[in-house]
């Protein structure tokens, strides 16, 4: 696996735990942050990379820096 790849795989891990961490559900971050409930699974899924307003967007939600995102 190539070191990008590590990382993007890095980064739907944290997501997902951060996420559940927080105790929200799939379904809540999408209602809170406006984006649809298909992509963040496809995001936490590894079926989709996030553009970057989608990151920034993701991490305000969870009321975390978007560095959280990425520190593993």
């Amino acid at each position: 696996m190539r070191m990008n790849e590590a990382r993007i795989n890095d980064f739907r891990t944290s997501l997902g735990m951060i996420r559940e961490r927080k105790g929200l559900t799939q379904s809540q971050l999408s209602r809170y942050s406006g984006l649809d409930l298909r992509h963040i699974q496809d995001i936490e899924d590894g079926t989709v990379d996030p553009e970057l307003v989608v990151i920034l967007t993701i991490a305000n939600t969870l009321e975390i820096d978007v560095k959280d995102l990425f520190d593993y």
